[in-house]
């Protein structure tokens, strides 16, 4: 890991983020989606530095800034997806429906007022010091740290999770260190890393985290069904059972694909 490659990286990332912030006043989807995936790429290159808590304090504020809007973004995105399933799968359910999606409209504005309160105390002078002031700290002073241990570091976390005997509880904590680790390894430029016995290739870290976000939608529709399981008429009742056994089905899966890929 050489600190050309996470000055670069920064740089493209703090590009990223610039771009797609104005549009994401406008609830873009895909601008909140980039967004948010430069926030976490930003997160990661930050532990990457060794001496980050002995940074000086402007740095740690303005960084805390730019990702106070982290959540709220999230918040719009999750409603959003609520509502587009519950279009999809809630067909047999016309009024429930409607009452559904207007709840979930109701949470989106919400969230939505929220972020663009957050939008408006966010500080274009503030980001664009940091943009600077960092970038620089980063060309010339930052110590980077070697890339297996932070890889090391990233490995452990997700076998100590996987060891907790709480897989589904802990599986979207994974989800995130697994992203770290392909995140690592684009800093790095290299499409693969041989680790612990094990060889770690960028498509099968991004292929796992994808599984795992397919499964937590399915999580998140499985909610919405007990929410309002009572009032389900029969053929919603068995497709909820599909939909549970899918649920299950790639849970299994991508409990498989960990223990193969995370020795």
């Amino acid at each position: 890991m050489t600190k050309k490659n996470i000055h670069t990286y920064f740089l493209n990332q703090i590009a990223s983020f610039e771009d797609n912030l104005i549009t994401s006043a406008f609830i873009s989807e895909k601008a909140i989606h980039q967004l948010r995936l430069s926030i976490k790429k930003l997160r990661t290159l930050i532990g990457l530095i060794q001496d980050f808590q002995s940074y000086p304090e402007k740095f740690e504020y303005q960084f805390k800034r730019l990702t106070s809007i982290f959540k709220p973004l999230g918040a719009i995105r999750d409603n959003r997806n609520k509502a587009k399933m519950v279009e999809y799968y809630f067909s047999n359910e016309v009024e429930l429906k409607e009452k559904l999606i207007f709840d979930l409209n109701e949470k989106w504005m919400q969230s939505k007022t929220k972020y663009l309160g957050k939008f408006q105390e966010f500080s274009l002078e503030s980001f664009f010091r940091f943009k600077t002031e960092f970038g620089y700290y980063l060309k010339t002073q930052a110590k980077p740290s070697d890339n297996q241990t932070v890889f090391k570091d990233r490995h452990d976390q997700i076998i100590g999770l996987m060891n907790q005997n709480n897989l589904r509880g802990n599986l979207h904590k994974i989800r995130s260190l697994v992203k770290e680790l392909l995140f690592l390894l684009q800093i790095s430029k290299k499409k693969q890393m041989a680790f612990n016995g094990n060889t770690y290739v960028t498509k099968d870290l991004a292929s796992l985290g994808e599984l795992i976000g397919q499964w937590h939608d399915y999580e998140l529709l499985i909610n919405l069904y007990k929410e309002v399981k009572d009032e389900l008429h029969e053929a919603t009742t068995n497709e909820y059972a599909s939909i549970v056994q899918k649920s299950d089905e790639l849970f299994d899966y991508v409990s498989g694909k960990l223990l193969l890929q995370l020795k």
